[in-house]
This record gives structure tokens, C-alpha cells and sequence, in this order.
């Protein structure tokens, strides 16, 4: 068989041997990744020998290792390596605060002060069977992450990562997620139709949506949704439920143990189950808007709400409460504000006191 003259062969000369049609499939039969056998086909089509691929590869190879040894080693090198050593060689220096002073990854750092001889304190690993096995029990009791968070004491990040390791458990977790939803939206519902019509309920619309059968039933049950009226919703009514509930809700939020969370307006409307209705009907909330305004959080005052949080668990454990020990506890990178700089010298200089 010799090679076509046409389409993607026409650039390829037809050589005097007969080539099996399964190599020239290579060539029509698309692949997510390139096969072996399809540059020697185009080789063999160029009018390329292997003597010619041989040398393409070995050439640079061999001319890396006719290299002296000593240019490689000062390849190697690198500039940060001076700030490296002295960083590690200061009480409480770490490769954290090299890196921040290089803008070097700590993964490199690491095997940089491997290679000049430095010891570095292997950092632990949180995620040991053990928790991981107390993960899986949380997950498959359908508990929410924010109580995992705060009863293992780990971040949000590392129990997404669990659920990356470990696919099944992960649906298992989504599907009891979606059935205790579906379980408080129908409490809620209940709830409401006792003193208020069925449209009038906060749920009745999402219900509608993704629990119609169940929702018929209990149409039928309490009687006919009534006509559409010139006003379908009581939104003063509303707004003093919503207010109660922002208030309600961000004390729980202040009280709640472990890492602590930023109280925000997506932070309430979805704690609450009104996101949706607080993005797009706020202005006719006008209780509801001040009560959130009153609640939420700038961002420094979260900064010293974490902070204050780290130095009880620094003291907890028994542990020096100095600045870099407290910006890791907390999660905060070096911040730039002024106030909060001396926040953190004031709860490092109260601890030496």
C-alpha cells in the first residue's frame, strides 16, 4: 500500500516501500493525545531516517553533559539563598517569612534549605487518618460545613479538599445536603401557613419550583392558593419577620465556636434562605436593611474579631503569642492598614506583660 498524494499526505514523499494501512489510520483517526507512531509515519513520509531523529534528541543531551559541573551548580544557586539563611537563623524564623520576603513559594524554599544544609521544622499535617476518619462520620450525618469547620477546627479549604479526595462520600454528603434543605423548607412552610395564606410563605415559590407534588398536597389539604390580588405580598409583614431573623441570626453567628465567619449581607440571606430576596427586593425592606446595616462587618473589624479569636487559641495551647504566630492562627496575610498593625503589637505586648 503506498502513501495517498492528497489532503494531509500531499507534502509527504511516496516512498518505495508498502506501508500496513493500520499506520496510515494514525493519521484520520483523531486522539486526545498524539501517538508514537505518528511522527515516525511523518518521518517515514518526509524521507527521514531514524540516524537523523536520534541525533535531534541526543544532540542536546550531550551537550548538557559536556557541561562543566560547576556552571550547573551556580545555575542552581540562587539569589535569595543569603536572605534564606538569615531568616532561619533568627528565633522564630520560618520559610513563611522567607517567602514573604523573596516572593519565592515556600515549596521551593524548602528544597532550597535542603540543598544549603538548613533545618526546617517539617510542618505537620492536619489532615491525619484520624480526622479524616472523623470527616467522613460529619459528612455521612449530613452535618453542614460551617458546624464541621467549627467542631474539627479546620478551614473551609480543607474539608473541599476531603471531598475532592474521596468522590462517593462527597454525592453521599450533596444528597443528604439536598433532603435536609428540603426538610427545613417544608418545616418553614408549615410554619407559615398557619397564619398566612399559602402565596404569602417565604418557601412557596422555591417549593413550587423543586417540590410541586409535595406542595400540590398540601393545596389540597389547606385549601386553594387564592387569586392573585393587587397585592400578593405583605411586605411590611416580611420585613418585621426579616428583621427579627437578621438579628437572631447574627448573634448566633458571634456565639458560634471555632474559626470565626464575616457577617455579611450573602452571609445572612444565605444563612436565612433569602439571598435572592435581599439582592433584589431590599429597598422595599426598609427595616431589614437597617438591621443588616447594624450587623455587617468591615473588613477590619472582622480582622480584629480573628485576631482576638487566634490569641485565645495560641494561649489555649500554651503557645508564644507573637505576630507571625498570630497572622497564621488568624489566616490573615500581613495587612497593610495602620490600625490593624497596631492592634496586633498591642495583643503581642499585652501577652509579655
Amino acid at each position: 500500500m503506498q502513501l495517498p498524494s492528497q489532503r494531509e499526505f500531499s507534502i509527504c514523499t511516496t516512498p518505495s516501500g508498502k506501508l500496513p494501512g493500520w499506520l496510515l489510520m494514525l493519521l484520520r483517526k483523531p486522539r486526545h493525545a498524539v501517538h508514537p507512531f505518528k511522527h515516525l509515519l511523518l518521518a517515514e513520509g518526509l524521507g527521514l531516517n531514524a540516524e537523523a531523529l536520534l541525533q535531534w534528541v541526543v544532540a542536546p543531551r550531550m551537550a548538557l553533559a559536556a557541561e562543566p559541573s560547576s556552571l550547573r551548580t551556580l545555575e542552581v544557586s540562587r539569589v535569595s539563598d543569603g536572605v534564606l539563611c538569615q531568616t532561619l537563623a533568627r528565633p522564630g524564623g520560618s520559610l513563611r517569612q522567607a517567602a514573604l520576603l523573596t516572593g519565592i513559594s515556600v515549596t521551593t524554599l524548602r528544597l532550597d534549605a535542603i540543598r544549603l544544609g538548613l533545618s526546617v521544622q517539617p510542618r505537620p499535617k492536619t489532615l491525619t487518618p484520624s480526622v479524616i476518619s472523623a470527616l467522613e462520620q460529619d459528612f455521612l450525618a449530613g452535618l453542614s460545613l460551617n458546624v464541621i469547620a467549627a467542631k474539627e477546627q479546620l478551614s473551609l479549604a480543607s474539608l473541599y479538599r476531603v471531598l475532592r479526595m474521596k468522590p462517593l462520600m462527597a454525592k453521599q454528603w450533596r444528597n443528604l445536603q439536598v433532603e435536609r434543605e428540603l426538610r427545613e423548607r417544608r418545616h418553614r412552610f408549615l410554619a407559615d401557613v398557619c397564619t398566612m395564606s399559602l402565596r404569602q410563605s417565604l418557601e412557596y415559590h422555591w417549593l413550587y419550583r423543586h417540590d410541586r407534588t409535595w406542595l400540590l398536597q398540601q393545596v389540597v389539604e389547606y385549601g386553594k392558593v387564592p387569586h392573585r390580588s393587587e397585592k400578593r405580598v405583605d411586605w411590611d409583614r416580611r420585613d418585621r419577620l426579616l428583621a427579627d431573623r437578621v438579628v437572631i441570626c447574627s448573634k448566633k453567628t458571634l456565639q458560634q465556636k471555632g474559626r470565626p465567619n464575616r457577617i455579611t449581607m450573602f452571609s445572612i440571606g444565605r444563612a436565612l434562605h433569602v439571598a435572592a430576596l435581599l439582592e433584589q427586593h431590599l429597598n422595599q425592606l426598609p427595616l431589614t436593611a437597617r438591621a443588616i446595616a447594624a450587623v455587617v462587618e468591615t473588613p477590619q473589624e472582622f480582622h480584629y474579631r480573628r485576631l482576638d479569636w487566634a490569641r485565645d487559641q495560641l494561649l489555649t495551647k500554651g503557645e508564644p503569642v507573637i505576630r507571625w504566630r498570630l497572622l497564621r492562627q488568624a489566616g490573615i496575610r500581613s495587612p497593610s492598614s495602620d490600625e490593624v498593625q497596631k492592634y496586633i503589637l498591642d495583643l503581642c505586648q499585652d501577652n509579655l506583660l
